[in-house]
This record gives structure tokens, sequence and C-alpha cells, in this order.
């Protein structure tokens, strides 16, 4: 693991990246360590809590679906992430605040700001068939040195060969020393490439839980980066202990530390997640919603669903109590407070709750709303504050291109709703505010079918539904086709077709795409039919997999085979998202002179530069100008460190 030395894994889930909309908040945590925890079979949680990085993936979760980590002080939310599943080694899941690759999406980071995670807080995870929950053991690394040294003010010479790490490990529920056979997961890495990765140093526990983990010399178990290293160089490398994470398969619960010599504790945000930057000792943390919205206003729907606003935040441990206010700067309103009286096993923090009714909420004005928290009797700072929208207006209903109706070809469906800052669609008669993809691009409709469609706004806000009908017949004998493209044309009445409409007709049509569609393995490949020409690709290749460094230094390269009478050949590249957007990185041209295999080079500064890690979309199209393009060939990417 060891995240914040180095962004990549340690034998566990990767390092990943999604996107989707905020999962429904939990209910309150009800703190009762002996029936509150527990994890259903095929799931895991990893847990590195002096970093604050919390991992959940397994079998219960399904890729793209939105799942959510929440972490609890007591009865208190103070922490909050939510976004579509990824596919990983282990699973479908989602790593919050171990350094994203790549630009950070939804679920990557914690919301707004990076809590203290503490022992004794509790982390729920939520998808749509469950939840799994755990308690954070008390686990640290207090030192990382050998026996004795041999100059008191160079500590780092010592006597002995060896290397040790000591601690604390203990069951932060029973209270009792976690055992040396359970202590599985020590590792180091130097910022050199040596390290020693799986199983466990030599663990010695005394009867309250203080460890100590001997690395012996002079080999410290290395296991890659040479057969020798100097003990200096494992003195100052980053050092993982804890448990779970040395087997394979992973266990339910995998919980760690991550230390170097001179940086025993390392809380905050993750490279990639400085949008969140760390919480104050005293802090706001969460929000119920991300906006005051229709839906804050809105009654009650069933458990973890609050009507109003509800605040959630953390306190030191000698605070007395919090007031909490809301602002639109002329209306002030108070919230109804709940504090927790500690963390669970006392490590110096307090959970609380602030609640703000929907009447209230409703004498505030649309716009900035300021929520001030007031702390008394405790350290750390007297106020916080943040910044909430209020927007109770919802966007209008999506219009579609081409209208609703009857057709004899393929349509390719763009929504737009006036006011949103998203669209959301089914084809299947299911509600698409409740489970609808998100639009991004064009929907192939290429059979009878009607699309459901709603607008949600920045703020949250569902619009009105609408619905659009479309019936595809078969075109008439013997023509339909577009004057000139294959089809039919003035001089052959649609029975002669030339070369390349004989190509389009032979080459293998996966299906009538949505654009885009449901984001598919590296490698996936398809074509995408259009009604206005029929030139279409023989052949479309490029690898799956592509390294960075290979990019940058000779761009992308990909092979086409063009039939005659093609005169022109568009390339687009898109980054795919996990909640099926997409985002045009490059458009670039090609014009082949004559039909057959065609090499084609982008290597624009644009391209060096955009494709970093991460999963991606190419289209090419063929046509007689770029105004009379053919069939779009696709595959998908990826491109990897």
């Amino acid at each position: 693991m060891l995240g914040r030395i180095r962004p990549t894994a340690l034998g566990c889930a990767a390092i990943f990246a999604g996107a989707g909309a905020l999962f429904a908040a939990p209910a309150l945590a009800s703190q009762d360590p002996a029936n509150d925890v527990q994890i259903r079979s095929g799931n895991h949680i990893l847990v590195v809590h002096n970093i604050d990085f919390v991992g959940a993936f397994g079998d219960s979760h399904t890729p793209g679906e939105t799942m959510s980590v929440d972490v609890f002080r007591g009865d208190h939310r103070i922490a909050h992430a939510a976004g579509p599943a990824v596919t990983t080694p282990d699973g479908p899941g989602l790593e919050v605040n171990h350094g994203p690759a790549g630009a950070a999406q939804p679920g990557d980071c914690w919301d707004t700001v990076t809590p203290d995670i503490k022992p004794g807080d509790k982390v729920v995870v939520t998808d749509s068939s469950g939840t799994d929950s755990t308690y954070v053991d008390e686990i640290s690394i207090t030192s990382i040195g050998g026996d004795a040294p041999i100059d008191p003010l160079v500590p780092e010479v010592l006597l002995s060969d060896d290397v040790l790490v000591e601690g604390e490990a203990r069951n932060v529920v029973t209270g009792a020393a976690l055992p040396a056979a359970l202590l599985d997961s020590g590792a180091w890495r130097t910022t050199a490439g040596a390290d020693r990765r799986g199983g466990g140093p030599a663990v010695t526990v005394a009867g309250d839980g203080a460890y100590t983990a001997r690395y012996t010399g002079p080999g410290y178990g290395i296991e890659r980066g040479g057969s020798t290293i100097p003990k200096a160089d494992v003195l100052s490398a980053g050092h993982e202990f804890g448990y779970g994470h040395a087997l394979v398969p992973l266990p339910a619960e995998i919980q760690l530390v991550e230390a170097s010599a001179g940086q025993l504790d390392n809380p905050g945000p993750a490279i990639g997640c400085e949008s969140a930057p760390a919480a104050a000792a005293n802090a706001i943390t969460t929000s119920n919603d991300p906006a005051v919205n229709l839906k804050t206003l809105a009654p009650s729907t069933g458990p973890g669903d609050f009507e109003g606003l509800e605040l959630g935040g953390v306190a030191t441990g000698d605070t007395s109590g919090v007031d909490v206010t809301l602002s639109d700067g002329t209306t002030t309103i108070d919230a109804t407070v709940t504090i927790g009286t500690s963390d669970l096993g006392n490590f110096g923090g307090k959970g609380f709750t602030a609640r703000f009714d929907a009447a209230a909420l409703g004498t505030l004005a649309d716009g900035p709303l300021t929520a001030t928290a007031t702390f008394s009797g405790g350290t750390g700072p007297v106020t916080a504050t943040r910044t909430i929208a209020k927007d109770t207006l919802a966007p209008g209903a999506p219009t579609a291109t081409p209208a609703a109706g009857s057709y004899t070809a393929t349509q390719f469906v763009t929504l737009a709703s006036p006011g949103a800052a998203r669209v959301r669609y089914t084809q299947n008669g299911a509600d698409p505010a409740l489970g609808g993809q998100a639009f991004g691009g064009s929907i192939g409709v290429s059979t009878s079918r009607t699309i459901r469609a709603v607008g949600i706004d920045a703020a949250g806000n569902v619009g009105p539904e609408a619905s659009f009908a479309y019936t595809i017949t078969a075109p008439p004998s013997g023509g339909g086709g577009n004057p000139g493209t294959g089809g039919g044309n003035a001089a052959g009445g649609g029975a002669a077709r030339g070369a390349g409409a004989q190509a389009a007709a032979a080459a293998p049509v996966i299906g009538a795409l949505a654009a885009p569609a449901p984001a598919p393995a590296a490698g996936v490949a398809g074509e995408i039919a259009s009604s206005t020409a029929p030139l279409a690709l023989r052949r479309l290749t490029l690898p799956a997999r592509i390294k960075r460094g290979a990019i940058r230094s000779g761009g992308l390269r990909l092979t086409v085979q063009v039939n005659d009478g093609t005169r022109v050949v568009r390339v687009r590249v898109y980054r795919r998202k996990a909640n099926g957007f997409r985002t045009l990185v490059a458009e670039a041209f090609r014009t082949p002179t004559r039909a057959g295999l065609l090499r084609i080079r982008l290597d624009s500064r644009r391209i060096r530069s955009a494709l970093s890690v991460g999963g991606y979309e190419i289209e090419v199209t063929p046509g007689t100008s770029r105004r009379a393009l053919g069939r779009t060939s696709w595959r998908t990417f990826r491109v990897i460190r």
C-alpha cells in the first residue's frame, strides 16, 4: 500500500477512479459493537486510518453502480464519499483518499473536507443491496529504529543490523491486544524501488498491546530491488504495519497504518484530493444533501432521508457544546444539535449532528447560505463555517432531437433540458430519476422504443419527466437511401451499389449503440450505423493497453483499412468516465490516397499531454468528404503507467 510514499498499491486493490451521483445518506450509525459490525461474504473493507484512506470492494458491488462510504464517530456522521463502483482485481469498489490516477472523480476523495479518521470510528459501506461495516482498530507506528544507537546524536546509526518497528495494536471494541499471529502485514519500500511487500516480520506483542516488529539484516526480507540494501535505506523507507493485507484471498477486514522515519502520522488529503483539505479539529464536515433543494424540503421517504438539512461535524474531545446557525445574510435560523460524549476508546474526538427542519429552511432566500458552528468549553477553533447553496428552482422538461415519431432508419437522439446540469434517461420503462443512465453524446435508436428522461440541475433538483416514443420501420423496398450515398442514386434508382456500400454491408455491425455506451473493458470494439453514407472501415486496429511513456514519445498510433471511395477519415479520441459521460480529447482528419492500409499517427502536443492514465474510446469514420461521413468504427483502450 504505502500510498503516500508512492501512489501504487502493494498487492491489493489498485488506485482507481470513478464518477457518479451522490448516494443517499445512510441512517445514523448505532454504536453497538456487539451487533453492529458485519461484512457480507466476498466483500472487503480496507482502512488506513492515519492517512484517512478507506477502500471498499467485493462481490456485492456492481461495476457502475453508485456506492457510498461513510465514517461515523459515535452516532454522528463525520465523513462521506460516493461514486460508481469501478472494476478492480479484488472486485468492484471504491478507494477513497488514496491518490486518484488522473483527475479525481466522485468517490475518489472525501466530500468537501478530509476528516482525521481515528481508532474507534465506524466505517459504513452502502450499495443498493445492503451495507457493510466495521470499527477502526487502534494500530499505530510509534518508532522506526534499532536496538541501540552508537551515538545518541546520530540515532540512525545503530549497533544491531536489525530494524525495529514499534507501536500499538489493539482491538478497539474489546481493548484487547491484537495477537502477533494476526499482525501479518508488515512491509517497507524505499524511494529507490527496493521493497518487502508481503508477509510479516518477526512480531512480538506485550499484554498491553505494544508490539515490536523486527526486520533482520542484512537482507531485511527484501523482495525486489536487489539482494542487499543499506540499513539506512530501510530506516528511512516507508513502512506499513497491520493485518489482512498479505493474505490471498483477502479477508473481510484489512487494517493498516503507513509511516516513515520522521513522519509517523500523515492525515489529510492524498495527492489529487487537495480540493478536500484536511478538516480542522472543530469543523462542519458533511451534509445530507449537496445543496438545500426541493428534495431537502420534501417529506421524508424513509430511514436515512431527513426532512430538512442535516450537517455533521467533528469537535475536540473536551468540547462541551456546539451551536449551529444558517443564514442567507438577512434571516438566520438555528439548528437542533446533538453532540457525542466521545469516540469509542476516547481517542480525543467527538462527533456532532445539526438539523434544520424544512419549515425553517423555507424562510431563507435562494442563493448562498452560510452555516456557522460555534464551539464551547474546549480547545481548537471557536467557530467553523461552510457555504451551502439553496436552489429550489427545478430545470425544465427535456426535449429530444430529432423529435419523437416514425422513421425508416436508425435515429441518433440528443437530449437537452433547460437549466439542467445533466440529463438521465431510460429505454426500458424504468424511472429515469432513480435508475437512469447519464446522457452524453447521442442515443442510437435502431428499433422501436420509448425514451424517458429528466433533467437534474447542479443543486440536485429533478425536473419534470418527458417521454419520447420512436417507431422504426423497414424502408420501402428498392430504395430509401440518400441520393448518391449508396442507398440509391439518381442514375441507378437504388438497384446498383458501389464497392464502398458492399463493404459496408459486409462489415460486422455490433448493435446500434448509445454514445457513450456503458463503459466496456479495454479492447471492446464496435460500429455505429449511420443513415447518411455507407462507407465503412474494413479494419481498425490499436492495442488495448498502451503505456503512457509510449504516447509521450511517439503519440497514439492506429491502423485502419479503408474502402474505395474514401476521401477523408475522421478520428476522435474520447476520455471515458464511469458514469457514461465522455470528454472529447482530440479530433483529427486524414486524407487517404487509395484504398487499403492506412497508418495513422496522432502526435500533436495536445494528444501527448492529454492522454493520462485511464480509459479511452477512439472513433474512426470514413467519408467522401468531411460533411459526408459514413459508418463509425470504435475501439476502447487504456493508457497505463
